[in-house]
C-alpha cells in the first residue's frame, strides 16, 4: 500500500515534468537531467537509510538474543522500533506546529499591511503629510525618538501574542 502511494506520486511527478517540457521547449536539458539525477539520488538515499535502520534493528536483535530468549528479544526489539518511530512522529508534529504558527503569523502581518496600504490609498495626501511631519519631528528632536521607541515597546507588550 505505501509503495503504491510513493510509486503513484513519482508517476504523477514525472507526468507533470513531461507536460512542463512539452509546454515550454526552452527548458534546458541540463536542468532536467540534473533534476532527474537529484530525484534518483534522493530515492537511493531513502532506500539506504531504511536498509541501515533494518541492520541496526537486526544487530540489536542478535545482540539481545545472546543472553535473552528469542521471544523477549523480539519484544524488546519491536518496542525499541516503535519508540523510535513515535519519537520521529512527535518531532515531525512539533516542526509542523511551528511551521503552521509561522504561517499564521505571516498571514496576520499580511493583513495588517493590507489595512495600512488601504489607508494610504484612501488618504494619500494626509498620509504623505503625516509621514513628512513625523520624519521632521523624529529628525530634529531626540526626546521624540525616545518617546516613539517607548510607545512601540508599549504597543508590542500590549499584543497578547507577544507575551513571553
Amino acid at each position: 500500500m505505501g509503495s503504491e502511494v510513493v510509486r503513484n506520486a513519482l508517476v504523477e511527478l514525472i507526468k507533470i515534468l513531461l507536460k512542463l517540457v512539452k509546454a515550454d521547449s526552452r527548458v534546458s536539458r541540463s536542468g532536467l537531467v540534473s533534476l532527474g539525477l537529484s530525484l534518483i539520488v534522493i530515492g537511493l538515499s531513502w532506500i539506504l537509510i531504511i536498509v541501515g535502520l533494518m541492520f541496526i534493528i537486526w544487530a540489536l536483535y542478535l545482540y539481545l538474543s545472546t543472553f535473552l530468549s528469542p521471544y523477549i528479544t523480539a519484544l524488546i526489539t519491536g518496542l525499541t522500533t516503535l519508540l523510535v518511530a513515535c519519537c520521529l512522529v512527535w518531532s515531525t508534529k512539533l516542526i509542523m506546529r511551528k511551521e503552521r504558527k509561522a504561517h499564521e503569523q505571516k498571514a496576520e502581518s499580511k493583513e495588517v499591511l493590507r489595512n495600512i496600504s488601504s489607508v494610504v490609498q484612501d488618504y494619500p495626501l494626509e498620509t504623505a503629510l503625516a509621514v513628512v511631519a513625523l520624519g521632521f519631528l523624529l529628525g530634529t528632536s531626540s526626546k521624540s525618538r525616545e518617546a516613539l521607541a517607548e510607545s512601540i515597546i508599549w504597543l508590542h507588550k500590549q499584543n497578547p501574542s507577544n507575551k513571553d
